[in-house]
């Protein structure tokens, strides 16, 4: 689109109409042999975009270049490649390289690459062009070629460094309309002067000029694999031969005006875009005009073409044409054809139901053979095959056998020995034997009796006299024979034979015993379309059915013609379409009406290959002209899209996962341009599902994975086929969570050996102290007892209980009752590790209160405890006021005074120190019996303590 932009604004004489100069090499014909066009208009908001380029890439995507970025095509819309940064120009260049990376140039210099699904500016430290990026190249080192309109070229060298070549470096302009990448690894540059040929190689640059072209204006450039092909402002179309070196017939006549663009087609075919917006295919040494609707006139904006074998034709004003390249179609104005155009000595030959129609290598017009007016011609067979004659063998039905040179035809029928006159197939095997197939079985001519009144013709012995459908001569000199009712048949030196039964690799063992087709498989072998068991193929002894599918024919019997082509596939002809079988992935393509075929039947194997390996058929009412090239995709192809882990998008090289990452959406492509909505796809994420999955979603989703090895396989296939190998396969695996891995889980052993461990141990000093807690409660009961029990504690007691019977009889019962409830109440605790405080409190104050009866009023207890909650080891209190009493003076001067007050929770007893002149012997077990149980209890220790005159214990509170 760039250079007719630049051409308007330079050059404003352009000849109107396009009829200019081109080659002799060259002449323009009215072939009506042309491609079939589909029209796909384009919804309001697309043609809103301004479309100015399209560029299919080798991923099976178009790319749009419009005056508002770049865009994709999806269905009959276009989907916006968002950028990261500033706004996008009008788009002038598109390019894939040889890596798949997509580089995008614009009117106003920028150039961005698409990383991911976004596209991203370009910076290289030397700075970018600001002028417009007319086109991309590269080198045979891979390094990447930028040309502008306005600063000459620029080069990506390996080293990663961006150089400029210009007018200072060579004979080279600033201003470069095109750019391409010769057969030899150099960079071609047509300028206003000319082609520049540029290197660059370790920092040196080199540049040559080619001066002798009819125009020196070079508006486009192509390159094939042994040509560069130029398209010139006024001097046509010129092609280069980079082996000869030389320009190839460069002449003043005239074709077409100022060719802006050029594309390769599928073969040796090209095809060319002129300023006017006229579509011209060059092919076989002559160029014709191509007319998307033959309707009207379509003015063109771009043009590409697809690894499909797809031509993809750009109206901005109104949307896209397409049409696969594999086909043409041909009008002609002759009857119904009835077998396949033969090509001898340049001289073109058709048969139809009303005579043979030919075509010499001079005329442009098809005439009907003298003598052959009104024959239903059914094959055709030509002899250049045998003797090098031009002489073609013409099978009809009813009419015998046509024997035709130049424009004429002699008839051999049953008035020259001719058993039969209904011949469907003709071939030739070794020596001067013609095999013909008839209604009456298999008849061999002699060829070197052929300009006898009567030929030497005899019968095939061990053939019945039945339909013969179709007949092939292998180079081994096997005579093969496709029979109605016998099946297939062999004929070699011993005679004609039936394939046995146990030759075959049929999962019934039943031969079909009708067949319709044999032809030769190139790898060896033949292949069979038979009436029970469809297409099979036969090789090395073996029999094998292929699988066609539901989708393409329900018996052999719809089934009119088969053929392998030179690439490879077997071609399919049935009243849908044309199939094409890939032997490489097992896959099936099929073209149908969307193509141009017409539905219906066809005459019986109205199919063939010429002399010059041209593949002609007979599609319903259609002569059709395959065109066979392997470099073209059969499947679609399948990216991987995105992959979300939990939400998150994760790369391609990311391969372990978090075990949270557990939740996969896993989304794809299968892109196929020609037909997009037969596109389905077949999953299988290895670790998880049983078997293969077939969808027609792009999209899907794992939830809930368990930890492990997994591997997402995909495959995208048309029609409901698939080949049975992936696509693409993304391995990962789910990491499990720490605590399920080996290293944790040895320390959970080890942790939970230790945690019993010390249990045991716990438990064991638990026991021991339960049973130094049990002693020592049984040796302070006993103390306990033994201190209340002592004689002088007694001889006190009772003394003052006689005292007190004396003086007052009801209080010595209290008395005696206070004294028997504190006997009472000991023995009681005998079992009680721990005593509620206010227990203990209880049990003080029965002591006090016998203590009292002895002392009077000089010994006091004085109690501050407002709450009475928690707990004391039992008989705490009572030794602590025991000790008071017997290691203190208790007497008028000094009066024992016992405080007991709670401080949160801790307990204060306190006593003043007033030490007696005779101190009592002590053991010193009242005090450590109290620690003593403390520790047992695993509780904090009474913390005692003598200052001020007082002794205080301060004893915790549980």
């Amino acid at each position: 689109m760039l250079p007719k932009l630049m051409i308007e604004r330079r050059y404003a004489r352009v000849v109107s109409g396009g009829i200019l100069l081109l080659l002799m090499l060259f002449p323009l014909t009215g072939s009506a042999q042309q491609p079939f066009f589909r029209f796909q208009p384009l919804k309001h908001s697309a043609l809103a975009t301004d479309p100015v380029m399209i560029r299919p890439d080798d991923d099976g995507r178009m790319w749009v270049g419009t005056k508002q970025g770049l865009h994709r095509l999806e269905g009959n819309s276009f989907r916006k490649i968002p950028v990261v940064g500033q706004e996008e120009s009008v788009v002038s260049a598109i390019y894939q390289t040889r890596d798949g990376e997509l580089w995008v140039g614009y009117l106003d210099g920028s150039v961005r690459i698409m990383k991911g699904d976004r596209l991203h500016k370009w910076e290289p430290e030397e700075g970018l062009p600001v002028k417009a990026i007319t086109g991309f190249a590269e080198d045979d080192l891979g390094q990447l070629w930028i040309s502008t309109y306005g600063e000459g070229l620029y080069c990506l060298a390996k080293n990663g460094r961006l150089y400029n070549l210009g007018p200072d470096d060579g004979p080279l302009q600033h201003d470069i309309y095109a750019l391409c990448s010769g057969p030899n690894g150099e960079v071609w540059a047509g300028t206003d002067a000319g082609i520049s040929v540029c290197t660059f190689r370790r920092g040196n640059k080199k540049i040559r000029r080619f001066n002798d072209l009819p125009d020196e204006i070079v508006l486009s450039l192509l390159a094939d694999d042994h040509n560069v092909w130029i398209g010139t402002h006024e001097g046509g179309l010129v092609r280069y031969d980079t082996e000869q070196k030389i320009f190839n017939g460069m002449d003043s006549s005239g074709i077409f005006g100022a060719i802006v663009q050029l594309v390769n087609g599928v073969g040796d075919e090209q095809f060319a875009l002129n300023q006017a917006g006229e579509l011209f295919r060059v092919t076989a040494g002559k160029i014709h005009r191509v007319h998307p609707r033959k309707a009207q006139e379509t003015r063109l904006d771009h043009l590409g073409t697809d690894k499909e074998g797809n031509l993809w034709l750009l109206d901005a004003k109104s949307g896209l044409y397409s049409a696969s390249l594999r086909f043409d179609f041909m009008d002609m104005d002759f009857g119904q054809p009835q077998t396949v155009l033969k090509i001898v000595e340049g001289a073109t030959w058709v048969g139809t139901e009303n005579g043979l129609i030919r075509k010499g290598p001079e005329s442009e017009n098809y005439q009907t053979v003298s003598g052959s007016a009104g024959t239903n011609v059914l094959c055709i067979y030509a002899l250049s095959e045998k003797d090098g004659s031009e002489r073609i063998l013409v099978g009809t039905f009813g009419q015998g056998l046509l024997v035709c040179q130049a424009e004429n035809c002699r008839r051999i029928g049953e008035a020259e020995g001719l058993p039969n006159t209904n011949i469907l197939s003709i071939d030739g095997g070794r020596g001067d034997t013609i095999w013909m197939a008839t209604l009456g079985g298999v008849l061999a001519l002699d060829l070197a009796s052929l300009e006898e009144t009567k030929p030497l013709v005899r019968k095939l012995k061990g053939v019945a006299e039945g339909f013969i459908y179709q007949l092939h001569c292998a180079p081994d000199d096997i005579l093969w024979v496709a029979t109605d009712g016998d099946g297939l048949l062999r004929y070699d030196e011993s005679g004609v034979k039936r394939i046995s039964l146990d030759e075959n690799f049929l999962e019934d063992r039943q031969l079909p015993s009708t067949v319709f087709s044999v032809v030769p498989a190139r790898g060896g072998g033949i292949w069979v379309n038979s009436q029970e068991k469809g297409i099979l193929k036969f090789d090395q002894g073996k029999l094998k059915q292929l699988n066609v599918g539901d989708y393409l024919v329900e018996s052999g019997q719809e089934i009119s013609g088969l053929l392998e082509a030179p690439s490879g596939e077997l071609i399919v002809v049935h009243p849908q379409g044309v199939s094409l079988f890939s032997s490489s992935d097992s896959t099936w393509l099929t073209y149908g009406a969307q193509s141009g075929f017409t539905t219906g039947g066809s005459a019986f194997n109205a199919i063939g290959e010429n002399e010059d390996g041209e593949i002609w058929l007979v599609a319903g009412n259609q002569l059709v002209h395959y065109r066979s090239d392997s470099g073209l995709r059969s499947k679609p192809v399948t990216r991987l899209t995105s992959v979300l882990a939990s939400g998150l998008e994760i790369e391609a090289n990311d391969t372990t996962l978090a075990y949270d990452q557990n939740y996969l959406v896993f989304s794809y492509e299968g892109n196929w341009l020609t037909d997009q909505e037969a596109v389905s796809y077949r999953y299988w994420l290895k670790g998880h599902d049983q078997n293969w999955i077939t969808s027609a979603d792009d999209r899907v989703n794992y939830s809930n994975l368990s930890p492990g090895k997994y591997a997402f396989w995909l495959e995208s296939g048309l029609n409901g086929q698939f080949s049975g190998r992936p696509d693409l396969t993304y391995e990962f695996s789910i990491a499990s969570p720490w605590w399920m891995r080996w290293w944790a889980l040895l320390g959970f052993v080890t942790l939970f050996g230790l945690i019993l461990n010390l249990l045991t141990y716990h438990r064991r000093n638990r026991r021991a102290r339960l049973l130094l807690l049990e002693k020592e409660r049984v040796q302070s009961e006993l103390a306990a007892l033994k201190a209340q029990v002592n004689p002088h504690f007694l001889f006190n007691s009772f003394s003052t209980l006689i005292a007190t019977i004396e003086r007052s009889p009801d209080n010595a019962i209290a008395y005696v009752e206070q004294l028997s409830a504190f006997f009472r109440k000991v023995l009681s605790m005998r079992q009680t590790d721990l005593l509620p405080l206010v227990d203990e409190l209880e049990l003080a104050q029965n002591y006090f209160y016998l203590l009292r009866k002895r002392f009077g009023e000089k010994l006091r207890l004085e109690v501050d405890c407002p709450d009475h909650g928690g707990l004391l080891p039992p008989m705490s209190l009572q030794i602590l006021v025991e000790n008071a009493v017997k290691h203190n003076m208790v007497s008028r001067r000094h009066p024992m005074i016992i405080e007991i007050t709670r401080k949160g929770n801790v307990l204060l007893v306190r006593n003043p120190v007033h030490p007696k002149r005779k101190p009592e012997i002590s053991t010193g077990f009242g005090l450590s019996a109290i620690r003593r149980r403390y520790q047992l209890l695993g509780i904090r220790e009474p913390r005692v303590e003598e200052s001020g005159g007082y002794f205080c214990v301060h004893l915790p509170i549980l």
